[in-house]
C-alpha cells in the first residue's frame, strides 16, 4: 500500500503552525502552486475543502477531502472523498522547545490489487513529493512577512539603500582633478608669466629670460601631472 511519512522541527509556535496548515486554503503556498482549493463548508470536524490537483496528460483530478479529526493545537486528520484514489491523512504536532514545533504529515492510501498495479508507484510518487513540500512549509512560516521592518544595512532594505545615495562616490572626488579644472588653472598662470614679461624693460636680461624659459616647461609638467 502507498504510504508516506515524516517529521520536520519549524522554528514557530504550535498554534501558529496549526492553524497554518489546518486551513486548505494555504496550500498552494507550501504544497504546489498548481492546486486550486477552496473551503466549501463547516468547520473543525466535517469541514470540506474542494480541491483539484494536477493529474495525467494534463487534466485536472478531482481531490476535494473531509475534516475527520480535529485537535486544536496538536491533531487534525482528513480523508478524500472524491478522486480515483482516496488517501487518509493527518498532522500530529507537539512542542519542540521554546517557539519551535515538531511536525509529523503522514498519508496512506488503500487500493484493490488492480490499483495497486496500474496506479501504486504514481501514487507513491506524489505522496513522497507531499512530504518534500514540508521543507518549503518551514521556509515559509520562519520567513519575517512582507510588512516585517527590514534590519539595517540588509540588502534591500530602505535604510540600506538611503545609505548609498547619500555616500559620496570617488567619481565625484575626482572631479576636482580632472582636465576641465586643470585647463582652467592654466590661463591664470600663463597670463601671470605674460604680464611680468610685459613689466620687464625691452632689453629683457639674459637672467630674465632664463626665467620665463625655465618657468614654460614647469607650467606644461604641472599640467600634465593634472590630467593623470
Amino acid at each position: 500500500m502507498p504510504s508516506a511519512q515524516r517529521s520536520i522541527t519549524i522554528n514557530r509556535p504550535i498554534t501558529e503552525v496549526f492553524n497554518y496548515v489546518a486551513d486548505g486554503e494555504n496550500s498552494p503556498k507550501w504544497r504546489s502552486d498548481k492546486i486550486e482549493i477552496k473551503h466549501e463548508s463547516g468547520q473543525g470536524v466535517g469541514a470540506i475543502y474542494r480541491q483539484t490537483v494536477p493529474g495525467p496528460r494534463g487534466r485536472r483530478v478531482e481531490a476535494d477531502y473531509e475534516v475527520t479529526g480535529y485537535q486544536s493545537p496538536k491533531r487534525m486528520d482528513f480523508k478524500a472523498i472524491a478522486g480515483p484514489v482516496r488517501p487518509t491523512g493527518s498532522y500530529v504536532l507537539a512542542s519542540a522547545g521554546e517557539g519551535k514545533t515538531k511536525l509529523t504529515f503522514s498519508l496512506d492510501a488503500r487500493m484493490n490489487i488492480i490499483k495497486r498495479v496500474l496506479m501504486g508507484r504514481m501514487v507513491q510518487k506524489s505522496m513522497d513529493g507531499e512530504m518534500l513540500a514540508l521543507d518549503k512549509l518551514k521556509k515559509v512560516l520562519e520567513t519575517p512577512s512582507a510588512g516585517a521592518t527590514p534590519k539595517a544595512g540588509t540588502a534591500g532594505s530602505p535604510s540600506a539603500k538611503v545609505t548609498s545615495a547619500a555616500t559620496p562616490t570617488k567619481p565625484a572626488a575626482k572631479s576636482a582633478r580632472s582636465p576641465l579644472a586643470s585647463s582652467s588653472w592654466a590661463p591664470a598662470t600663463t597670463t601671470t608669466t605674460a604680464a611680468t614679461c610685459r613689466t620687464s624693460p625691452a632689453s629683457t636680461s639674459s637672467r630674465a629670460r632664463a626665467s620665463i624659459r625655465s618657468s614654460g616647461p614647469r607650467i606644461w609638467i604641472t599640467r600634465a601631472r593634472m590630467w593623470w
